[in-house]
């Protein structure tokens, strides 16, 4: 019983995350993510070793959509870290325009910061 919950879980997961996501939604789409994460989670931890033949099919069923879920969730954690690394980037100019003068040195001298 445990198994096909397991497995029904992991379906939806992979299935979810098939369908392309707009960025506007994004937030709804990763807290679906981690939703489905939570329950495959809840029903690993109940997981009784395979008995039958049947449920080993399903065992490695389950391993092979892991695997593919694993590269899907790296993919998607990646594109939101360009996204933090390019808003990042954008905040620095606006720094700098707010206030040209943070790194003037009062005393008149120049520090050379390259090696």
């Amino acid at each position: 019983m445990a198994l096909k919950e397991l497995y029904q879980y992991t379906e939806a997961l992979l299935n979810h995350l098939d369908n392309e996501h707009k960025k506007e939604l994004r937030d709804e789409y990763i807290e679906k993510v981690m939703d489905l994460l939570d329950k495959r989670e809840q029903a690993l931890t109940i997981v009784a070793p395979p008995v039958n033949d049947e449920e080993k099919k399903l065992g490695k069923q389950i391993i092979e959509m892991d695997t593919k879920i694993k590269s899907k969730l790296t993919i998607l954690f990646t594109s939101i870290k360009q996204d933090i690394a390019s808003i990042n980037k954008a905040k620095t100019p606006q720094k700098k325009y707010r206030n040209p003068y943070e790194s003037y040195n009062p005393d008149g001298r120049f520090f050379d910061k390259r090696k």
